[in-house]
């Protein structure tokens, strides 16, 4: 999918699966914006409501003002799913309404795989996200990211679950992350820990993150930690 652009707005989708885009995007424009996706029930696939499942490469990609609502018990549904490389491009992530319930997990809202030299802004969504005898995140960075910039501001989200975070990063090096004026509220049966950054000593350098007006509130018998 090359030098070309894709526009999704203002649709109903009602039980009719999902937007995945199955190979690498390049030097593309993306909007998928005030739409309404409607799923409830079991579902066999495990793809995401909207999910690129290759690489995405000098792209943008805008999601914005979408209703989303998702009860499933067969399967661990994200919301959002940029699954291999974002490189020298820019997702935003903004003004969602997410409403989730899910059985299987781990679960995340919104997943990004390998972040190298991109943008990313993730601001102004709410999203209630239940996870029944499961891990619940609002974002996971799966891989890690690189010399790149991270904005979540102004979220507002409820997690429930076994673990809860509202945010996960592996790897972190040369980067800016902004963590701006979000609402948290975690209740988890294990462990909560809003924000874990990095995956040990070595793979979180070079980088620096502004932890800013954001309220927490956790409710766990273990271990509870708002920056971890």
């Amino acid at each position: 999918f090359e030098h070309s652009r894709l526009m999704v707005h203002q649709s109903i989708f009602d039980h009719a699966g999902s937007i995945v885009i199955q190979d690498d995007i390049v030097n593309s424009v993306f909007s998928i914006v005030n739409n309404t996706f409607v799923r409830v029930g079991g579902f066999a696939a495990t793809r995401a409501t909207i999910e690129f499942t290759d690489d995405v490469l000098d792209s943008a990609l805008a999601i914005d003002g979408n209703n989303v609502t998702v009860d499933v018990t067969t399967d661990s549904r994200r919301i959002v799913n940029v699954g291999a490389v974002l490189q020298r491009g820019n997702v935003t992530i903004r003004r969602n309404v997410i409403s989730h319930r899910t059985s299987v997990g781990p679960f995340e809202v919104i997943q990004f795989g390998t972040v190298d030299r991109a943008d990313v802004d993730i601001a102004d969504n709410t999203a209630a996200i239940t996870g029944v005898n499961t891990v619940a995140r609002f974002v996971l960075i799966e891989t890690g990211m690189a010399a790149s910039q991270f904005v979540m501001a102004r979220n507002h989200v409820a997690l429930s679950g076994t673990f809860v975070l509202a945010l996960r990063t592996r790897a972190c090096e040369h980067s800016d992350l902004f963590i701006v004026d979000n609402v948290v509220n975690a209740t988890a049966t294990a462990n909560s820990w809003p924000i874990r950054l990095g995956f040990d000593s070595t793979s979180f350098r070079n980088t620096s993150v502004l932890v800013r007006q954001n309220t927490f509130r956790s409710e766990a018998p273990a271990s509870t930690y708002a920056l971890y």
